[in-house]
């Protein structure tokens, strides 16, 4: 599996601390209960950059996960190598932000950061991705 030395591995973004109690693809939650919980997931990381255990100055690259458009088939998950999970989904530790998108056809979007070193997997997994639902900003 590809590591990032400098950051931690593709683990290292899924903290216990930073589990969503929100499921952002369970279209039965309203909009504002998911941008209350990426608020609360963001609290959580600001407080771990004052205390120096969260990476917060790495260059980057913003994705964004469409729900409505997820297979949750896997293919994103192997081609990773579990960055993007098998519901299609970057990390919890990479959300920042939650909206109902106001133009086109897309529905919600999550936004993601994604550290330099893990453009590259992600990049795999978006060759796999039959329907966009990820995709670079």
């Amino acid at each position: 599996m590809d590591r990032a030395d400098d950051i931690g591995s593709v683990d290292s973004f899924r903290p216990l601390g930073l589990r969503p109690k929100v499921d952002v693809r369970d279209f039965r939650i309203s909009v504002e209960r998911k941008i209350l919980e990426i608020d609360r997931l963001n609290q959580i990381k600001a407080q771990s950059i004052a205390s120096n255990t969260f990476v917060s100055s790495q260059a980057g690259k913003v994705l964004i996960f469409y729900p409505e458009r997820g297979l949750a088939d896997g293919l994103m998950e192997i081609e990773s190598g579990g960055f993007i999970d098998s519901d299609d989904l970057p990390p919890s530790g990479t959300w920042f932000y939650f909206a109902l998108e106001s133009t086109g056809d897309n529905g919600c979007a999550l936004y993601a950061w994604i550290p330099e070193a893990f453009v590259s997997i992600v990049d795999r997994a978006l060759g796999v991705d039959q329907y966009s639902c990820l995709e670079w900003f």
